[in-house]
């Protein structure tokens, strides 16, 4: 195993973070920032060390088949050679006369891969690219190589917002980021649509997770209510095998009864059948018996009443054989009749106890007719008893069947249960499932809101840019809730953005269409003659210049560019020419409190300072050339310069060697600005008329200049100066107030500065192996100046530093400054030698006046 392959792995990984973090920041073109950036590609560039030398081709290894090298081979098929052979300048003889113990080091077979390990062309990448973003900051230059000028200060910083973003739980290095991001490359109203078209996505992602979330928490709640029913199952088990049981007990307890019944009936039947029992027989037999003695004996002292009332008669007798004497007495008297009354009341007391008696042994009969009833009854209910113990009994062994069918069905159910279980548990849509969908979509969904965020913020940005806002609060942080999975952010979002829409909608009035076109001829004088010379110039376009024609604009912000320039060209020749934007400068507030200028040595925040990114445009034809196949302003993108601050810095390249024309041809170059302003008010009108006016009444701060091309412009007093006859070449040019700008007729132009140029030609002289700066810095003219303002001399001196060694010459102080009025011309005296001047005929191509100077 290869150890340092993964060591090697994680110092790349580390080093792609430090890159990858310093190239952010880079990006956010600051001077903070890239302050920051460059000590990440330091700390990159520490950790990679000196860059590793190339090793030479190694030595010619004899060439080695799959049966030869399968014997050397190791556990992972690598095969191994003597490592001697790798050194095709190894000297045994030479490290024998060194030291020994070297020597013999030397001398030892080393193992070595027969196959090379290849070159890590990604690990050797790094030194270049941390090489390359160093170079480029070094030089003043942006990740992609182009030259800028960063402002001085960055952007200032709300505090609330920081404050807000950190009350909702956000990074200040994000705001901050955000605050840094650079401008969109499309319009608001094409970028806010794709905006709302991420949220309708961000929504229905939302709709899947909380959809994934229902079923993740519907599946575990299957999954329990299915553990749950097997376990019901299980303990109801249980209960059918007692209800089972229960069945059969009950089933027996009727059989008990039943045969309980059955002797019952049995018993009852038998009483019946046998009728009275010997003791109740005898009872009654013993009942009639006492009733007739005792009806007999009553009917006996009843018969011996009568005989009380007749009278006594004594008579003796002596009966039972033995003497007897019949003896009869008679009495008569009231205890007679006393004897017969009580023999009836005997008479009628015997009758009622024999009355008593029969009522008893009626009653006794009664009785004994009814418990037979009772028995009869007893025997029937029994009888009956036993057919309904038999339907019972028929009904518990259904019953019991019931109870084993019910067992058998709960056994049944209970595998079924534990079937749906065992699906629930192994079904490949269960919870684990979407558990892992719920992870996937969380994490497609975060994406998919970062995504929506960062179209959103960028949506503000196109937003504030387009209306010129310094800030807006419309996406703002905290609308992903971590605590709630994010749920809902969609609605936020998408509602945050239709309220931007809408915004926008109420503030996107039409401003001012101005069309500005600018002469460097007029303008720039210098630009152009460097452009000319030296294929590059610098062009600024201050904030007085677009005042003159409309003093109180604010808002002054770029829509279209279009570059011309004016030369000849042959058929089928393109003018290559690249036009930059190196600084922009927008006054975004109509405030006309304090000084009308931007205050340059504090903050002011009347101002914002590169309002749009640094962008560039190549031309083709350079005849109204904006750069673009076809301009249309209701594009997608920005056009070139949209945006920006009207009052600019430029640069334009038009190298000599990329184009086939004559550079002397160029007349002129004009950029034809089209840009949006605001009315600014009266007094802000009166301001920049103010500021105006004193900028170009000091010739020392006003950025008016005029380029007289004497060729051109005097062509007349130049033949005559160039083929003059005399020993002293003379030049006389008229200067008149008709030759400056129309606006400032009737004013008094003060010219206080005068700078010469004598344009040479390109290339060799014919017939020498010297150009004509060669020629002309060997024997520089001198020229005798005479100005109405006095007399000065000057050497045009050629000096490669400047301007690609065009001859220039400074009029000198006492030739100055000279007043222009209206009626008026200055008339301008040049001499030179023409024995010196005739030598240089052929090499001179024109000479240009440029004079600086004041309006008052």
């Amino acid at each position: 195993m290869r150890l340092i392959a993964y060591q090697k792995n994680a110092v790349m990984k580390y080093l792609d973070n430090l890159i990858s973090w310093a190239d952010n920041l880079f990006r956010q073109d600051t001077i903070e920032s890239i302050n920051q950036a460059t000590q990440l590609y330091i700390l990159a560039a520490e950790l990679l060390g000196k860059q590793p030398e190339k090793i030479p081709a190694l030595g010619n290894i004899q060439a080695s088949n799959y049966s030869e090298l399968e014997s050397e081979m190791n556990a992972f098929s690598n095969p191994f050679k003597k490592m001697e052979t790798l050194f095709p300048n190894f000297s045994l003889e030479a490290i024998q006369q060194g030291i020994s113990g070297t020597a013999s080091i030397l001398n030892t077979s080393i193992p070595s891969f027969y196959f090379c390990l290849p070159n890590n062309d990604k690990l050797l990448g790094y030194w270049d690219t941390v090489a390359d973003r160093l170079f480029k900051i070094r030089h003043c230059q942006n990740i992609e190589g182009v030259d800028r000028q960063l402002a001085l200060f960055e952007p200032p910083i709300d505090p609330a917002l920081l404050v807000q973003a950190v009350a909702g739980g956000v990074d200040v290095n994000s705001v901050l980021a955000d605050l840094n991001s650079p401008l969109p490359h499309y319009r608001f109203s094409y970028i806010v649509q794709k905006a709302l078209e991420i949220c309708s996505e961000l929504k229905s992602l939302g709709n899947s997770l909380l959809s994934a979330l229902e079923k993740k928490d519907g599946e575990t709640l299957s999954m329990m209510r299915t553990q749950h029913e097997t376990m019901l199952l299980s303990l109801a088990r249980t209960i059918k095998k007692l209800q089972t049981k229960e069945a059969q007990r009950s089933r027996e307890g009727l059989e008990k009864t039943r045969i309980v019944t059955e002797h019952r009936a049995n018993f009852y039947a038998q009483l019946l059948k046998d009728g009275l029992n010997t003791g109740e027989t005898a009872h009654l037999f013993l009942g009639s018996a006492s009733i007739f003695l005792s009806t007999l004996g009553q009917a006996l002292e009843m018969s011996a009443g009568p005989a009380y009332i007749a009278p006594d008669v004594y008579k003796g007798a002596l009966l039972g054989g033995m003497s007897a004497g019949a003896i009869m007495l008679s009495q008569q008297g009231g205890a007679k009749v006393g004897s017969g009354l009580s023999s009836a009341a005997r008479l009628f007391s015997m009758l009622s106890n024999i009355t008593n008696y029969s009522a008893g042994l009626a009653q006794t009969l009664a009785g004994y007719d009814r418990r037979k009833d009772d028995w009869k009854f007893q025997q029937d209910i029994a009888t009956k008893e036993l057919a309904q113990i038999g339907k019972q009994i028929l009904a518990s062994k259904i019953r019991e069947q019931i109870a084993e069918q019910e067992l058998l069905n709960h056994e049944q159910q209970l595998d079924n249960a534990r079937q749906v279980e065992d699906f629930y548990r192994n079904k490949y849509t269960q919870e684990e499932l979407y558990g892992w969908m719920v992870g996937e979509i969380s994490s497609i969904y975060f994406q998919c809101y970062q995504l929506a965020y960062d179209l959103a913020k960028k949506a503000e940005k196109a937003y504030r840019y387009e209306l010129g806002l310094p800030s807006s609060n419309f996406i703002q942080f905290g609308i992903w809730d971590s605590f709630r999975k994010g749920l809902m952010s969609g609605e936020r979002l998408y509602l945050s953005l239709k309220q931007m829409e809408k915004s926008y909608m109420d503030q996107n009035r039409r401003e001012y269409e101005i069309t500005k076109n600018v002469s460097l001829l007029l303008n720039a004088p210098l630009a152009l003659i460097s452009l000319k010379e030296t294929g590059t110039c610098t062009l600024e376009l201050p904030e007085a210049l677009f005042d003159a024609d409309y003093p109180g604009h604010y808002m002054r912000r770029i829509k279209s560019v279009s570059l011309t320039i004016p030369c000849v060209v042959g058929p089928y020749t393109s003018i290559n020419c690249t036009f930059t934007l190196l600084s922009n400068k927008t006054r975004i507030k109509s405030n006309a409190q304090g000084n009308y200028p931007e205050d340059l040595v504090n903050p002011d925040n009347r101002f914002i300072a590169n309002f749009a990114a640094m962008q560039a445009i190549a031309t083709s034809t350079a005849q109204n050339d904006s750069g673009m196949f076809e301009v249309n302003f209701r594009d997608e993108r920005y056009l070139p310069f949209e945006g920006a601050g009207a009052v600019s810095r430029w640069r334009i390249d038009l190298p000599k060697d990329c184009n086939a024309f004559d550079f002397d041809t160029i007349s002129d170059v004009i950029l034809k600005i089209n840009y949006t302003a605001r009315e600014g008010g009266n007094l802000l009108k009166e301001k920049a008329k103010a500021a105006m006016n004193q900028v170009i009444a000091d010739a020392n701060k006003a950025p008016l200049a005029r380029l007289f091309s004497v060729k051109h412009e005097f062509p007349t007093p130049w033949h005559q100066f160039l083929h003059s006859a005399g020993a002293m070449a003379n030049l006389t040019v008229a200067i008149d107030l008709e030759r400056f700008p129309f606006q400032f007729r009737g004013k008094t132009i003060e010219i206080k500065k005068v700078e010469l140029f004598l344009p040479l030609k390109d290339g060799m002289k014919p017939v020498t192996t010297q150009t004509y700066t060669q020629i002309y810095t060997a024997s520089p003219l001198t020229l005798s100046i005479t100005s109405p303002s006095g007399t000065a001399s000057g050497k045009l001196i050629s000096s490669p530093s400047f301007l690609n060694g065009i001859p220039h010459a400074v009029i000198e102080a006492s030739a100055v400054p000279i007043q222009v009025k209206s009626g008026d011309a200055a008339a301008w005296s040049f001499t030179v030698d023409s024995a010196r001047l005739k030598p240089l005929q052929e090499a001179i191509d024109d000479f240009f006046i440029v004079c600086h100077y004041s309006v008052r």
